[in-house]
């Protein structure tokens, strides 16, 4: 099969059927090439992608990479895949672009592809991919190749240079962390009252609580606290079970008036479910669960309408985040206040308590003595 055309991809869903490449190809709507049985277990997954070229026709070792891959993701979406796809698909079209055979891809087109990757503007956006973004696209080409070489179905020399060990250099690019964007009082009014319904109420779910944009959209009526149990919370306060981002079951803490809110919201306004969303608390006009993308998609479109060009769905988890770090630190309570960060990455899902220090020194950029310091920087200079 050819590896050097254009190439694209295509997001499929499986069903219990999808046990051989013929069946697969056929549920993509794309032609068959190759007749390759596939294990079962594929059968189970969210869903598949298929890397096609530009004659429809599915290139097999990007796609079963992918498949390899999406047996041992964690992730409770098919986000995952859809990133890992772009970005193999991206290593592929660069080295389709210099005519390099994906046979014959090396540890020098791996760096000319960092380059090429750090260098290049989105879209004529004058921005650059995120040294994030970077890393990721080249951690995907080095996990392909690597893939490829240990399993004898495409030995390329960079496979060979990634299995040695011997390497000279990391091929990753050291990671800037940004900087939060946090929203002000003034800020969220003008977002929040721009927005539509259910939308409105999914983006107060990822301010007061921190939830993530997957789980506010994965969000399920058997995760709601009854009102009954609602009625027993004198804290204002009430924790329900979700599965947090990793496949984990870990606790949200929610605002009762939140969840109460919501009851009114599935009482009143949620439209009848359509079969395969009935459990989901958020659904669109359709009655099918509110999606990841049309979410952020409506942020952007109240967010871009108010001037916020630069801040996404992911600063109300933000700014959650410093109010309530600013919060707990000025607690009279000093093991409380001692303790912020520790609190503040259970109640985020964090894995890592390096993550949650983030925001621990975006707040120490904000106290008075900045403040004060800066302020008189300005007077000088007038």
């Amino acid at each position: 099969m050819v590896a050097t055309v254009q190439l694209s991809y295509k997001l499929v869903a499986t069903n219990p059927d999808a046990h051989s490449f013929e069946s697969l190809c056929k549920s993509a709507g794309i032609a068959n090439v190759v007749n390759v049985d596939l294990s079962r277990r594929f059968a189970d997954l969210k869903a598949v992608v298929t890397i096609v070229d530009e004659f429809g026709h599915p290139v097999y070792v990007p796609t079963m990479f992918l498949l390899e891959h999406a047996v041992k993701s964690r992730g409770i979406t098919i986000s995952t895949a859809r990133t890992y796809a772009e970005s193999l698909l991206d290593w592929l079209r660069f080295l389709s672009t210099r005519n390099v055979p994906m046979e014959q891809a090396s540890e020098e087109d791996l760096m000319l592809y960092r380059a090429h990757l750090v260098h290049c503007e989105l879209r004529g956006s004058g921005e650059c991919y995120a040294t994030a973004t970077v890393n990721l696209r080249v951690t995907v080409a080095a996990l392909y190749h690597e893939w490829a070489w240990r399993m004898q179905v495409l030995p390329t020399p960079l496979g060979e240079y990634l299995v040695s060990g011997d390497h000279r250099c990391s091929p990753l690019v050291r990671v800037i962390r940004r900087i939060p964007q946090v929203l002000t009082t003034e800020q969220i009014g003008s977002v929040f009252s721009l927005a539509r319904e259910p939308y409105k109420l999914m983006f107060q779910w990822g301010l007061c609580s921190g939830a993530r944009r997957v789980e506010v959209c994965e969000l399920k009526l058997s995760s709601l606290p009854t009102i009954e149990q609602l009625s027993l919370s004198s804290e204002g306060l009430v924790t329900i079970r979700a599965q947090r981002k990793g496949g984990k079951e870990l606790p949200i803490v929610v605002p009762t008036h939140l969840v109460e809110k919501t009851h009114w919201y599935c009482l009143t306004d949620r439209e009848s479910a359509r079969p395969g969303s009935e459990r989901y608390v958020f659904l669109n006009r359709n009655g099918d669960k509110v999606g990841q993308s049309s979410l952020s998609t409506e942020f952007r479109r109240c967010a871009d309408l108010v001037g916020l060009r630069h801040f996404a769905l992911h600063s109300l988890r933000h700014t959650y985040a410093t109010n309530v770090l600013a919060v707990l630190q000025s607690s009279a309570d000093p093991i409380i206040a001692h303790n912020a960060p520790k609190i503040l990455q259970v109640l985020m899902g964090h894995a890592r308590l390096e993550t949650t220090e983030l925001y621990v020194h975006l707040a120490q950029t904000q106290n008075s003595d900045v403040v004060e310091a800066l302020s008189y920087l300005y007077g000088a200079s007038q």
